[in-house]
């Protein structure tokens, strides 16, 4: 009887030993902007990551997922190849804006992937309606000019562009 108990408070104390040891939310921030500053970029979105997981409900889970998209964004991780890096900061911004829609972000988030759809990935038809949802939930945000622009300029190289801007002003 008396190990039963032994090993059944060694499990006890086992059990609330790990459970303690989960890191604050302020150290993985700090860890990830160390490993950013490190150039451990990898280890920077992990770290975002976990924190996005671990405390979602924290003012910094948006800002650490965004700082994850921008870091594939940028193609910051070399091992992955550019066009996995961009899907992947789409992957950051569709959960910013799918699971914290009321924060400052989410607009942000939005405009982002339509920008990444059309720039970078040449996705016009995900672009345009990508483009046009942002324009149907924030009509008054600041970024929705830059939206109706690369709407109207969608699909046209940069010579295109300036030919038809040059043609409105004459």
């Amino acid at each position: 009887m008396c190990k039963k108990l032994v090993l059944l408070n060694t499990f006890l104390f086992l059990i609330f030993f790990i459970a303690g040891c989960s890191k604050s939310e302020q150290s993985y921030w700090d860890e990830a902007v160390n490993y950013q500053k490190a150039g451990k970029y990898k280890e920077a979105v992990a770290s975002y990551k976990a924190l996005a997981e671990e405390y979602p409900e924290s003012n910094n889970a948006v800002k650490a997922l965004f700082e994850a998209a921008k870091i594939y964004q940028v193609k910051m991780i070399k091992e992955v190849e550019p066009k996995q890096s961009m899907l992947k900061a789409i992957e950051f911004y569709n959960k910013i804006y799918n699971d914290y829609n009321e924060s400052p972000e989410a607009p942000k988030a939005l405009f982002m992937k339509a920008f990444i759809e059309s720039n970078e990935l040449q996705n016009y038809d995900a672009a345009k309606q990508t483009y046009n949802l942002f324009l149907t939930k924030y009509p008054n945000n600041e970024m929705a000019a830059s939206a109706k622009a690369e709407l109207e300029t969608i699909g046209l190289t940069p010579e295109e562009i300036l030919s038809r801007n040059t043609q409105v002003k004459k």
